[in-house]
Order: structure tokens, then sequence, then C-alpha cells
């Protein structure tokens, strides 16, 4: 699975919900019997506070902006204060 693009307000950013929606995206990925996630990001100015997101849950850098997780290695746990729910 790929994250082309992954968008936060800052005012989160650091609160756990891009945890969260990391183990949303993992969850999603292993039902579809998917091995690893992929995701680019690109260091501008007005993302330095998201630029270490990959490397700070364990994404291994494949190239400049490239990064990668294995799925089978990372469990990329939801913290316990935060539930998602499906469906309406």
């Amino acid at each position: 699975m790929h994250i082309d693009t992954l968008l936060l307000s800052c005012r989160v950013i650091g609160r756990t919900v891009e945890t969260a929606l990391l183990s949303f995206i993992a969850d999603l990925a292993r039902k579809q019997k998917l091995k690893n996630i992929t995701g680019d990001i690109i260091p501008t100015k007005k993302n330095e506070p998201s630029q270490n997101f990959y490397a700070k849950h364990k994404f291994t850098k494949k190239s400049e902006n490239h990064w990668s997780a294995q799925l089978e290695e990372n469990s990329f746990a939801c913290p316990e204060w935060i539930q998602i729910r499906m469906g309406g």
C-alpha cells in the first residue's frame, strides 16, 4: 500500500492521531494481504513538523524522499486512548 498524501492539522500532529491513522492504514493493508506500506515525503518549510513521521514509526528510508515498512515487522499499534470506528 502506498501513502500518497497524508494531511493532518498541525494541532493534532504529536497527539498520536497520526499513529492511530497509520494503525488503521496498516490494518487495511493486512486485510488486503499486502506486505508493506510505502510513503513519500518531500521536505518543505511548511511540513517540518511531519518530516520525521516515517522515521518515528520505524519505516526504512529507501531513497531521499521514499520510505517503506514491512507489515510483518511493524505492528503500528493504535494508542489505547484512541478508538477508530467504522461505519455509520
